[in-house]
């Protein structure tokens, strides 16, 4: 006689994750060994504090099911794995489930602007319980009290312009239906407004002599790039000396005793331009 010997039922299932956060799901997979294939699942699940188990899925061939907790407290899963011959094995695993932490995802639309611009402040959050409202505050960093632009309101954007070339604090306070509140704060610098201050060492030359301009600029943000024209003041197009450089200074030589005009553009990190122009007599 031939005996065939199997090895024993055994149920190998698990859990994607043995912690969640409220509101993501759980993978529950279905596995076995042993016994005689084909397996097949039944899939339950309930709080801890629970007896009573809640069925997603049984008797199915289907070896993976998603399960959405809806409290913040640990859950147990069971899966109950049967084979061909009837046999079934049961494994139960616990989940814990915790109240994810309501968060402040508001923003700001830059961290450095210009005088006379303004700053689009967005309020926005999650893992809370909607509706959700915003507090929008300002301050200049320097001082100590905040001027409130926009309170409890159910907007999620407004908008701010600041009246001084200073560092600024903008603040965004969300609070959701249950009562929870988050705050977050940005700093934002308020630069001048980008100003052409360039220079040419003399209005009156002499033929032959050279004209030396000096380019410079404040306010405006980060860097700046410098740009240098001429032209007889008669004609219309302007000749290139320099375009888009960092240097500060440059000359030119007036071929005829006849009026120059100069011009200089300068540029900041932004894209921002200002032009400042100088005429020049050319003297014989």
């Amino acid at each position: 006689m031939t005996v065939k010997v199997t090895n024993a039922l055994k149920n190998t299932s698990s859990v994607a994750s043995t912690s969640i956060t409220l509101g993501n799901s759980v993978t529950v997979k279905g596995a076995a060994t042993g016994g005689t294939s084909p397996y097949t699942y039944s899939y339950y699940f309930k709080q801890s504090s629970s007896s009573t188990w809640t069925t997603k899925t049984a008797n199915t061939t289907s070896t993976s099911v998603s399960i959405k907790p809806g409290s913040a407290v640990n859950y147990d899963f069971k899966v109950v794995v049967k084979d061909k011959a009837g046999k079934t094995a049961e494994k139960t695993m616990t989940v814990k489930v915790t109240q994810a932490v309501f968060t402040n995802n508001s923003s700001v639309s830059a961290t450095t602007i210009t005088l006379g611009s303004s700053i689009t402040v967005k309020g926005a959050a999650s893992n809370g319980t909607t509706p959700y409202t915003y507090s929008y505050y300002f301050k200049q960093s320097s001082q100590s009290s905040w001027t409130c632009k926009e309170g409890n309101t159910t907007s999620t954007s407004v908008t701010i312009k600041p009246g001084s070339a200073v560092n600024y604090d903008i603040k965004v306070v969300a609070m959701d239906s249950a009562g929870k509140s988050a705050t977050k704060t940005f700093t934002v610098k308020v630069n001048k407004a980008l100003s052409n201050t360039s220079t040419v060492a003399s209005t009156s030359i002499n033929l032959g002599h050279s004209i030396n301009i000096t380019g410079a600029a404040t306010g405006g943000s980060g860097s700046y790039t410098y740009s240098y024209y001429f032209k007889k003041a008669s004609q219309s197009d302007w000749s290139t000396k320099l375009a888009d450089t960092t240097t500060k200074s440059v000359t030119i030589t007036p071929g005829s005793a006849v009026t120059y005009n100069v011009k200089v553009v300068v540029k900041d990190s932004t894209g921002k331009t200002a032009t400042k122009e100088f005429t020049v007599k050319v003297n014989n």
